[in-house]
């Protein structure tokens, strides 16, 4: 339908035509996370979602994003990895979120106090994300299988290419030995 429209347009209808059509797909991801929840379905909501955050990302250059309800956002996202024991996904959103709120916090010093209530939430996170790991390693030990873990569920990649974050894969493994756990702890 675009391509056939541009036609009878100029370049500039092209770009904002397109431009129209992101940010109706921005909202439609949105609304697709929001009904997918309120159906109880939790893994296409957290795709929903996922896709949501990386869109507002890519259009940031032209429609404002609120880097502290971004990171916030990304924090939420990682707890609901982290319900499914995907400890990969978990520390990415984690990574994402803190990048986002360090430039948020970064910004001057009002900036510095509305963030530190997300700042305290990731740093929390974090912590929660290294507890469960080590529980999944003696659950894993108990059992008789060090170092591997079954999945809740399978989930959606998370991807956030535009804040370049770095998550070493020791992350989502489990750590069979003290240095193991000093390694991805580090």
């Amino acid at each position: 339908y675009l391509q056939n429209q541009s036609a009878f347009g100029d370049e500039g209808d092209d770009k904002a035509r397109k431009e129209n059509m992101e940010d109706n797909y921005i909202q439609a991801c949105f609304y697709l996370a929001q009904v997918y929840g309120y159906l109880k379905d939790p893994i296409k909501s957290a795709s929903y979602c996922s896709s949501t955050l990386g869109f507002q990302l890519k259009v940031q250059d032209r429609v404002p994003l609120d880097r502290e309800d971004w990171a916030q956002n990304a924090a939420q996202l990682a707890g609901f990895y982290l319900s499914n024991l995907d400890f990969s996904s978990t520390a990415y959103c984690l990574g994402a979120a803190g990048v986002m709120i360090q430039s948020c916090a970064n910004s001057s010093e009002d900036g510095k106090k509305s963030c530190e209530d997300v700042l305290a939430n990731i740093a929390l996170a974090w912590a929660k994300l290294y507890s469960h790991q080590l529980s999944a390693a003696r659950a894993a030990m108990w059992h008789g299988c060090p170092g591997q873990l079954a999945m809740a569920a399978t989930l959606a990649t998370v991807s956030f290419p535009s804040l370049g974050i770095p998550v070493g894969e020791s992350v989502g493994r489990l750590p069979v030995n003290y240095e193991e756990a000093r390694e991805i702890f580090n």
